[in-house]
């Protein structure tokens, strides 16, 4: 889908209605989840010249963005960074929401193999803020989080993938995992390689990047962007 940009630098999303289930299984890259260390163990930095006045130079017909950046030349995947985007602000929406509910216009008739899941993790589903109920045999989703109608996200999706952390984690200690899952979610809807992006839209995309954590990969653990400083250049060109 298409981004589109506010003044508060927050990269807006046109999300289908809530009520519209999509039963999407996703499934998360191993470096996600590393062992014993952090979620974004294996992101690097951005290098310390790196600034958010960057001069935007054009996009080269693959895709990529090209910038000026206090001397250097930046390559930026849209696509890698919009992602980094779009996670980091799920992630703090997720925690801003936490708790919060928000029921359905239209309840969503549950297929009978997540029915049985839901009803095994019926109590932890609740805390989080879905409400399941049950007419003659048919489970029927009645709210869901409401973070997922500002993260874009159908409410069976949802629903699915907070029923895989919690199977994953044996119905403990669930949060942190549920989290990066939906946050992941919502990096599908990052602007895709090749798309269009006009100056101003590129030149949010770099600050906006900069702004966040981990700037220099997205969730998946990819590059964000590479630099390429004058000295390269020299020893490209036999100038050294």
């Amino acid at each position: 889908m298409r981004p589109s940009f506010r003044g508060d630098s927050t990269w807006q999303i046109s999300s289908p209605p809530l009520d519209a289930g999509v039963a999407g299984n996703v499934r998360t890259r191993p470096e996600v989840f590393p062992q014993g260390g952090s979620l974004f163990a294996r992101v690097s930095s951005p290098p310390k010249q790196a600034k958010d006045d960057a001069r935007y130079l054009g996009m080269i017909e693959k895709g990529y963005l090209l910038y000026e950046n206090d001397g250097n030349l930046v390559i930026v995947d849209p696509h890698a960074a919009h992602e980094r985007i779009l996670y980091e602000q799920a992630l703090s929406r997720i925690a801003g929401e936490k708790g919060k509910s928000q029921g359905l216009s239209v309840p969503v008739a549950l297929p009978p193999t997540l029915s049985a899941a839901v009803a095994e993790y019926a109590g932890a589903l609740g805390t989080h803020g879905f409400s399941v109920t049950e007419t003659e045999g048919q489970a029927r989703l009645e709210a869901v989080p409401a973070v997922s109608a500002d993260l874009g996200l159908g409410p069976v999706e949802t629903l699915r993938t907070a029923v895989e952390a919690l199977q994953e984690s044996g119905g403990t200690k669930t949060e942190p995992r549920m989290s990066v899952r939906w946050a992941l979610l919502a990096c599908k809807r990052a602007v895709k390689l090749g798309e269009k992006i006009d100056e101003q839209e590129a030149l949010r995309l770099w600050r906006d990047l900069l702004a966040c954590e981990k700037p220099g990969a997205c969730p998946h653990g990819r590059p964000t962007f590479v630099t390429f400083d004058s000295a390269r250049f020299d020893r490209l060109f036999g100038r050294e």
